[in-house]
């Protein structure tokens, strides 16, 4: 068995709630582990097509069938991963979930942070939305217009 559907997008938006949701509802099945990255990372794709399907075995065969792998969008990171899941699963449908890019900017740095406020790259803080976004919008020039504390 393969699945029906696939789950894609960065982190930090909600695939992982999406997931955790969409495996609550009679009559879709989830995979776990959530994030099986088959399809990208070398180390799952070696273990072959076999171990992929049974991931899928135990569930009921009326169930639609899904997984959640955010690995699938990093081009080009893994740039195999689209040709294998054309070839593969060439019925599944995608979906893409998305998220504002500061929110996620804000988000991840809280993952590392537990609370505290955390510098960028460039040593600015990132403890607000504001200050997230003027980062954002200067990664060109890599300068933030906070200063640094």
């Amino acid at each position: 068995m393969i699945p029906d559907f696939v789950i894609i997008g960065a982190m930090k938006c909600a695939t992982s709630t999406l997931h955790d949701q969409l495996a609550r509802i009679d009559g879709i099945s989830m995979t776990e582990p959530k994030e099986p990255n088959f399809f990208s990372d070398e180390l799952n794709w070696a273990k072959g097509m076999g171990w992929y399907e049974s991931l899928f075995e135990s569930m009921p065969v009326d169930d639609l069938k899904g997984e959640s792998s955010t690995h699938y969008t990093k081009l080009p990171t893994y740039p195999l991963c689209i040709p294998r899941m054309h070839e593969h699963l060439p019925n599944a449908k995608l979906i893409y979930v998305m998220r504002d890019p500061i929110d996620r900017i804000v988000s991840y740095r809280s993952i590392f942070t537990n609370g505290r406020s955390a510098l960028s790259r460039t040593g600015a803080r990132l403890t607000t939305r504001s200050t997230a976004t003027r980062c954002w919008q200067n990664t060109q020039s890599m300068r933030c217009s906070s200063p640094r504390m």
